[in-house]
């Protein structure tokens, strides 16, 4: 199991707060108990699913404009954006 450290210990050397490494799960467990250490969850996004912009917030949606270089007003709402990120023409590569 992964756990970072909320302390400063030593296993194996020295190991700093928030220092990340795999321990056995009843180790992890017992440091957990004691305060020690936390689980550490990694979370992998899918590419596709982190940059629809269906998916993204107003305030997301602003930035991603602002990114890409479209012009937009600030504090407007979702359908706003998505609009002027649909009338977004994308360059094509001439063959």
């Amino acid at each position: 199991m992964l756990v970072m450290f909320k302390k400063a210990t030593i296993f194996n050397g020295p190991k700093g707060k928030g220092d990340i490494i795999e321990v056995p799960n009843d180790v992890a467990r017992r440091w957990m108990r004691n305060g020690i250490a936390v689980a550490h969850i990694i979370v992998e996004e899918t590419p596709a699913a982190s940059n629809e912009p269906a998916n993204l917030s107003a305030k997301e949606l602003f930035r991603e404009c602002l990114k890409i270089g479209i012009e937009v007003e600030a504090k407007q709402t979702r359908e706003y954006y998505l609009e002027k990120l649909s009338q977004q023409v994308v360059p094509t590569e001439e063959v």
